[in-house]
């Protein structure tokens, strides 16, 4: 005992000199960050000052090398600031996507004035498109005319002379200006007699038409093929000069291709076509590119024969090999994207898909700060006056930098707030309470997180699409929400995508809401064996996709569970046989309870010095917790970092048992919700209808190795359990898939009985009289009656479609409101029942009822999808009313 006492002090006097040290290295490491980011900041202000300068340098550059070699070959990416493919892309957005946005419009009679008129104003848009277009081209080869006469003609003037050179860099020059230019191109004048809804299109084609004129070699319109459809196609016998940097006036000369013309005796013939190079050279067979630059390094390659330079794409430290933007698939002419957000619990991100490719696509956040997850944390920042600041990462470490500011209160910030929609009452003026106790309308926090995830993704898309700009109307919307959610809540995102802008209310096709476990399993099933983790020397399997094949999804994610069990049908449908879900038993992540176990079991101060002085370090520890006990090393040691220096050894010591303690309290929080999964798992296993072939583990959760071992362990004799190697994105992976295949899930399990308030007339034997009510016709009615629409547990195909024909009490009604239910009951008659829900209501508005005679109508509700739909029809005269379906409660 005595030689503890004599050696103790030195052995924490050791650790306090240790501690003082870590201290100085701290203060010299943020010291260097401070001026790395001060480097970073002033060379990102430079290069960007100096980028036009640059792209010419190079390009001039690239130009005298090219022009003093022996090659003869130009890169179409030197000779062009457009390149071919964009152009093309360009050219088809605009004749497929933006063309077909304009008729929807016009069948609608969105543009003010023009209903009534689509034929009219269609026709007059496609002579107009077809002139603009012609004129173009003709307003280019114009100006390379008048371009010729004050320079000397290409034949007479040797390649390298300086006028050859300045008319090449003049010709990009304007080319680039063009490109550059937004609008104001073509004339306004020209369209003082054109609807103003023309306008943009317009503009563009008379854009685009000048840029291709002005390729090398040009890409001219065939207007003598061009009958069948407004947009006429482009020529694809044009000569592709060899000269380097070779002037597209030669091209719209009426001279015949130099190619074609025999040399002179005694030349040396000139060198072949870049085709015809293509076919007569046997090796090499692709010709690859390398830039090792100084800062950012690529490739590009172009395969023999090949029109096209490819370039490979690394979208956020994803690997793929998407070339260009014009992949999409030619048949797929609307929409062009597909973009899948998930604003979740704890952690929100997205992913794309451009049409026509296999790759799904995602960024990565949080460089700035340190990370490097595919997914951000789910919180966004407002100002004093409401407005939007910063969303994920920069929002929680902004707010906790200006803590030490006193600015803090000042602020709005909103920490996991996506759960506040379960379980509740939603309204459109639903308040949503801030860390500082300050209030703000749900509505607007959920539509500017959806807002900035919106602009992130279609700025991130535009970068890796060869600059092509996609906006919101271009995409196919998928918002993922939990299989928990009540109708209302699906509804207020519907909404708050609305207002975001992703769609607009006259195009509600473009936003689908999927459910989170649904995508899992779509994802999981198509993964190859390469896509799932190997357990141990066992080669990893994947699903077999063969009708007949069963197979079990588990979610576990932040605050809940949800399991489903889906049988893979003829071509690769899927049908819902099972699932479960259960929400963990305070409905907080694991995240919040160790930010409470943090403040019960550490000081005020050193609480308070974690979140102020490392936020970043912080919240990396709580991402990368998975259920083992290393993290508490880490934390030990973060701790250390904001203890206070004349700490003692015994505060020391009493701060690291309790530690310890906040260790023990996460491992039983994380054994407690284990036991719930595979209590859940081992209900739906003892159906013995059920022979299920595989166990898939999805989620967060699912990354924990204790839990993997142990639910292989428990379950491996009665199914083969997998999880994915990207358990943690399988939701949003799968949404995009979803989004492309929506009913791939052939058939669901409705989870409630659902049905509407009916009036029906009254009988004495199965109603009762306080239920009784009078029409002004005399007629005794019972009006809580419940017409069963869907009863739970029935197995809904997608495209079910429930009718109920019901006649109007009073002939002259107009507006009709029916009430939405819900209850467990399979046999509820009434909807004073117990159990029953009022879940919303169908504002039906018929057209005048000129007859008089009584009418009947038709209700039609599609049932199978997550959201629900409904039509009403005039069974008398077929005439289809309009309906509001309304699942919130103001």
């Amino acid at each position: 005992m005595a030689y503890q006492q004599t050696n103790q002090p030195n052995l924490y006097s050791d650790r306090f000199k240790f501690g003082q040290k870590q201290e100085e290295l701290d203060t010299l490491r943020q010291e260097n960050e401070n001026l790395k980011s001060l480097y970073h900041k002033s060379r990102d202000e430079l290069q960007e000052s100096k980028s036009e300068l640059l792209d010419f340098k190079q390009r001039m550059g690239k130009f005298v090398d090219l022009t003093l070699g022996s090659s003869g070959v130009l890169s179409e990416d030197i000779t062009n600031p457009c390149r071919e493919s964009e152009l093309r892309m360009m050219y088809k957005k605009l004749s497929k996507n933006d063309w077909a946005k304009f008729i929807r419009q016009l069948k609608k009679g969105v543009p003010e004035g023009t209903a009534g008129q689509p034929k009219e104003l269609r026709k007059q848009a496609e002579q107009k498109i077809k002139a603009v277009l012609r004129q173009s081209q003709e307003d280019i080869e114009t100006i390379m005319s008048k371009m010729k006469r004050i320079t000397t003609s290409r034949q007479e003037q040797p390649e390298n002379t300086m006028p050859a050179k300045h008319f090449d860099l003049a010709i990009q020059e304007f080319q680039m200006a063009i490109y550059q230019k937004k609008n104001g191109c073509y004339n306004t004048d020209e369209l003082q007699d054109i609807p103003d809804v023309l306008h943009p299109m317009i503009e563009e084609c008379y854009k685009i038409g000048c840029l291709m004129a002005l390729h090398n070699p040009p890409l001219l319109f065939d207007f003598d093929n061009s009958e069948q459809g407004t947009f006429p196609p482009i020529k694809t016998d044009v000569i592709r000069k060899t000269e380097p940097f070779s002037s597209p006036v030669d091209l719209h000369s009426n001279q015949p291709p130099l190619e074609n013309l025999d040399p002179p005796e005694g030349s040396q013939k000139r060198p072949c076509d870049a085709e015809e190079f293509d076919k007569k050279c046997t090796d090499p067979k692709v010709f690859i590119a390398i830039d090792f630059g100084t800062e950012f390094s690529g490739y590009s390659f172009d395969n023999a024969g090949s029109k096209e330079v490819c370039l490979p794409v690394d979208c956020g430290g994803v690997n793929t090999n998407i070339t260009d933007a014009e992949k999409v698939d030619e048949k797929c002419t609307e929409p062009t994207v597909f973009i899948a957000i998930d604003l979740g619990t704890e952690f929100s991100g997205y992913c794309f898909r451009i049409a026509g490719s296999k790759e799904v696509w995602q960024p990565k956040w949080g460089e700035e700060y340190g990370f490097n997850t595919p997914k951000t944390p789910t919180c966004i920042l407002f100002d004093e006056n409401e407005k939007f600041l910063e969303f994920g990462y920069g929002a929680g470490i902004t707010y906790t930098r200006q803590t030490q500011k006193d600015e803090a209160k000042k602020l709005y910030l909103f920490e996991n707030f996506k759960r506040e929609l379960h379980g509740k009452e939603l309204n459109r003026d639903f308040m949503l309470t801030a860390r500082n106790g300050k209030q703000m309308r749900a509505m607007k926090v959920f539509s500017e997180s959806l807002r900035f995830m919106k602009d992130h993704a279609l700025e991130m898309i535009r970068k890796h699409t060869s600059r092509v700009k996609y906006s919101a109307s271009d995409a196919t919307w998928i918002l993922m929400v939990p299989a928990t959610w009540s109708a209302a809540a699906k509804q207020f995102m519907r909404e708050a995508a609305t207002e975001a802008g992703l769609v607009k209310g006259s195009e509600p096709d473009r936003l689908i809401i999927a459910l989170e476990h649904e995508a899992a399993s779509v994802w999981c099933r198509q993964l190859p064996s390469e896509g799932f983790m190997k357990e141990d020397l066992i080669e990893a399997e994947a699903i077999k996709e063969v009708p007949g094949t069963k197979y079990m999804v588990v979610d576990c994610g932040g605050v809940n569970i949800n399991i489903t069990v889906h049988e893979v049908m003829e071509g690769g449908h899927l049908k819902e046989l099972n699932w479960a879900t259960k929400i963990f038993e305070d409905g907080k992540s694991v995240d919040k309870h160790f930010k409470e176990y943090l403040r019960k079991k550490l000081s005020k101060k050193m609480c308070d010095g974690l979140e102020e002085k490392h936020p970043s370090d912080l919240q990396k520890l709580m991402y990368d917790y998975n259920g083992d006990m290393k993290f508490l090393s880490n934390l030990e040691q973060l701790v250390r970092k904001v203890e206070d220096k004349g700490a003692s050894s015994r505060g020391s010591a009493v701060t690291q048992g309790r530690i310890i303690q906040i260790g023990d309290k996460l491992k039983l929080l994380h054994d407690k919700r284990i036991k719930i999964i595979e209590s859940q798992i081992r209900e739906i296993l003892t159906d013995c209808k059920l022979n299920i072939n595989y166990m898939v583990l999805v989620g967060g959760f699912a990354l924990s190795p204790y839990v993997n071992s142990l639910l292989r362990e428990r379950f491996e004799g009665r199914c083969k359990v997998l999880c994915p190697v990207d358990a943690q994105m399988a939701v949003l992976r799968g949404a995009v898939t979803f989004g492309m295949r929506q009913n791939v899930v052939e058939s669901r399990i409705s989870r409630y009985s659902y049905g509407v308030r009916i009036v029906e007339e009254f009988d004495q034997t199965r109603h009762r009289d306080k239920r009784k009510c009078v029409t002004k016709e005399v007629k005794g009615y019972c009006n809580v009656c419940f017409h069963c629409l869907v009863k739970k547990d029935e197995s809904v195909s997608f495209d079910k479609v429930s009718e109920f024909n019901f006649t109007l009490i009073e002939r002259d009604q107009k507006p009709v409101q029916l009430i939405l239910y819900c209850t467990e009951n399979k046999s509820a008659r009434l909807v004073d029942e117990r159990g029953m829900v009022k879940i919303g209501s169908l504002t039906v508005s018929m057209p005048e009822n000129k007859a008089g005679r009584p009418r009947l109508v038709k209700l039609q509700v599609k049932v199978g999808c997550p959201e629900m739909q409904a039509t009403v029809i005039d069974v008398n005269t077929g005439e289809i009313g309009s309906v509001k379906l309304d699942l919130m409660s103001k």
